[in-house]
């Protein structure tokens, strides 16, 4: 009949409308169809609720959802910590699933109250605890290529050095008759390329170890870190996939913000440093510095005031004809690729730390929305920022294919980061969109 008819489609509808929110704000990882959530490991649940009913009181049928289990309900205990622990003593050891508290992102029009208002309480979510990402092969690919674009940014940033030019210019365009380079040329050649390397490997380490702090601290499983490659700079970042959920959104705060604010405050260093150094050169030593072009150097803000600033006032290096290469320490050169890598990892898109701090200081759909904007941002400065559109749009476009997932659900996820998290929050992203707009785009 009708009804029937009816409450199909309804039905059909709220699993369709539920598997989207699964993919938009609690990522695929989530979905394991390969080790789904069992109804035995629901039984299991329920039946710790039954036997104490003062953990959670049951509301309703658990709904089964592409990541397992909504159970709803309400919390008896004094605390939503006090709940999450009391649930995991309960649980045998070789139990496969977790549960995590979260906001609820599932109710929706439908499911409103007779006055309109809708009914969003905290729910309970039964998932898989393996959150290991099944796209290794395309992480070691894509680590292969950012080790290529990491010597290819370092050749290219020595090609403009005017006597290393001519050397590479000699090599390139031999016949075959006459002599090749020669070992001490090619070991010296080599010398360079690892100065600039070396700094530039430096700073992503000093990132990773912040990541590696909170991770010890918070009991936070890390999977295999990955390079992904870029244009106009070494790499994008290195890549740090979370595999089993941080106690709750100030430990995901601590580990998104701790990586990128050592890996910024690193960069500054190596670009102050390697500023006085080359202000501190001969001529004999500048002749092996790699360079920096004038229009490389206005992408970036930030990156431009330091360096005018510490290089003799203001327009002092930018007021130059964009086309000029200017020769630096390699400090100076990895300091700034620093700079903007770090920067543009805290982009509020998807997985990123950029994203991972806006979880946890907006909630998962208040992230998503601030996402949606960034995106939209980034790919509108293809039209209006045509200095910098390379760097934000790729930014765009690799962010886009392989960080779009937002971050795997805390255990805890309803209590909110404090102020003082909130508040380093936003000013890192103040240094950051300091850092990666272009300085055109201020005057």
């Amino acid at each position: 009949n009708r009804d029937s008819i009816t409450s199909i489609v309804d039905e059909l509808a709220d699993q369709s409308y539920n598997d989207n929110r699964v993919r938009q704000l609690l990522g695929r990882v989530c979905m394991k169809k390969d080790a789904p959530v069992t109804s035995q490991n629901l039984d299991t649940i329920i039946k710790i609720f039954q036997e104490d009913n003062k953990i959670w009181q049951l509301q309703g049928t658990p709904e089964k959802v592409s990541c397992g289990y909504i159970i709803r309900g309400q919390n008896k205990l004094n605390t939503p910590n006090d709940l999450i622990t009391t649930i995991d003593q309960k649980i045998p050891n070789s139990f496969p699933c977790q549960i995590s508290l979260i906001e609820d992102i599932f109710t929706n029009e439908r499911d409103s109250e007779p006055t309109g208002e809708l009914t969003k309480e905290n729910i309970l979510l039964l998932l898989n605890k393996d959150f290991t990402p099944s796209t290794g092969p395309f992480r070691a690919f894509f680590s292969l290529i950012a080790l290529f674009t990491i010597l290819l940014y370092c050749i290219e940033s020595y090609g403009g050095n005017p006597q290393i030019e001519s050397l590479l210019n000699t090599w390139n365009s031999g016949t075959g008759t006459g002599p090749g380079p020669t070992i001490d040329e090619i070991n010296r050649f080599n010398d360079r390329l690892f100065d600039l390397a070396l700094p530039i490997i430096i700073i992503q380490v000093v990132h990773q170890i912040g990541h590696f702090i909170v991770a010890q601290r918070d009991k936070i499983q890390m999977g295999f870190p990955s390079l992904l490659p870029f244009v106009n700079l070494p790499f994008l970042t290195l890549q740090t996939p979370i595999t089993s959920s941080p106690p709750t959104k100030s430990s995901l705060f601590d580990f998104a913000f701790l990586g990128p604010f050592f890996g910024v405050m690193a960069s500054l260093i190596f670009l102050v440093v390697g500023t006085q150094a080359t202000l501190a050169a001969d001529a004999t030593t500048m002749q092996d510095f790699p360079t920096l072009s004038v229009e490389a150097i206005r992408f970036s803000t930030l990156g431009s005031a330091i360096i005018d600033s510490l290089m003799g006032g203001q327009g002092a290096i930018t007021s130059q004809d964009p086309k000029t290469a200017i020769l630096f320490h390699p400090f100076v050169i990895a300091g700034f690729s620093g700079l903007l890598i770090n920067s543009l990892e805290l982009l509020p898109l998807g997985s990123t730390d950029g994203g991972r701090m806006s979880l946890t200081i907006f909630g998962r759909i208040g992230g998503y929305s601030i996402g949606g904007l960034t995106w939209s941002f980034l790919l509108l400065t293809n039209f209006f920022f045509t200095e910098s559109n390379d760097l934000l749009i790729g930014a765009w476009l690799v962010n886009n294919v392989v960080q779009n997932d937002p971050e795997i659900p805390c255990r805890e996820e309803v209590t909110p980061v404090d102020l003082v998290r909130s508040f380093a929050g936003l000013a890192i992203w103040f240094l950051a969109i300091l850092a990666v707009v272009p300085l055109d785009a201020l005057q």
